[in-house]
């Protein structure tokens, strides 16, 4: 029977995998830890999915193969349920990157959202190009989802849309897209599309030093952040003077711009 069920479980399913039984007593969230830990030494160990099947999870975690079954259907379910916990212990591990000091440069956050969303994606890839086919699109931001359009998913994505616009309007002295909700709305998608179609159509690309670079582009496109060309003149500083102007000068063409104004009132 278990080997039934991973040998299906290698094809397309007809559906995306999860888990039958959610754990929420102390005693099945062991059951699930202690099943998931098995398939992550059997990983470990032989670097092969193939000797991951549901009856050797089961032998190594010492539980009952209907045990197993209570809370996972097949072996890509718990496979799927590893690769959530181990994507949610990583963004937890690099959130203080994205919220630090090297991160109020707009190019520096796109550079490490680049990095860190295309490591996701090899992580996915360890697992098999077929595995990575079938279940990436479900993965956001380290997060499995069952359903595409679930409204978890959707919560999720508005909120990060949300955040997304906060940061443009925090930074609007280098984002010049008028359109800040439209811009969160494909920026959000935009990077993760693109590093699936990479691997799904060219994989040997993901390894190019050119990808990050040309993603971070992408976005700073995305926003209409100016170039280095620009920036001198674009960017003003908190007090209105734009960076690289002597703030004297400054002052002082303010004060004869007052002046006139003044003039021609009277």
């Amino acid at each position: 029977m278990g080997k039934q069920r991973d040998v299906a479980s290698a094809g397309k399913p007809t559906e995306p995998p999860r888990q039958k039984k959610l754990p929420r007593q102390a005693r099945s969230k062991f059951t699930v830890d202690v099943i998931l830990d098995a398939a992550e030494q059997l990983l470990e160990q032989t670097g092969s999915l193939d000797t991951v099947t549901t009856r050797r999870v089961a032998a190594r975690a010492g539980l009952s193969i209907g045990t197993l079954y209570d809370y996972f259907p097949n072996r890509d379910a718990i496979l799927v349920e590893l690769l959530n916990r181990k994507m949610s212990k990583h963004c937890e591990e690099i959130l203080p990157r994205l919220r630090g000091p090297l991160c109020d440069s707009l190019p520096d956050l796109f550079r490490i959202g680049a990095e860190q969303a295309i490591e996701m994606d090899r992580t996915l890839l360890g697992y098999g190009k077929d595995f990575h086919s079938r279940y990436a699109r479900h993965f956001y931001f380290g997060v499995y989802y069952p359903e595409i359009n679930s409204p978890g998913r959707k919560t999720v994505l508005g909120r990060i849309e949300r955040s997304a616009v906060r940061l443009f309007s925090q930074k609007a002295e280098v984002v010049r897209e008028s359109d800040r909700e439209l811009a969160a709305f494909i920026f959000v998608r935009a990077l993760r599309g693109m590093i699936s179609t990479v691997i799904e159509e060219r994989p040997e690309l993901l390894g190019s030093p050119s990808l990050i670079p040309m993603l971070q582009r992408m976005m700073l496109a995305i926003v209409d952040f100016p170039a280095p060309s620009e920036q001198d003149t674009a960017r003003p500083c908190a007090d209105g003077a734009p960076h690289g102007v002597d703030f004297a000068h400054h002052s002082a063409t303010m004060t004869r711009r007052t002046s006139f104004a003044q003039q021609q009132a009277r």
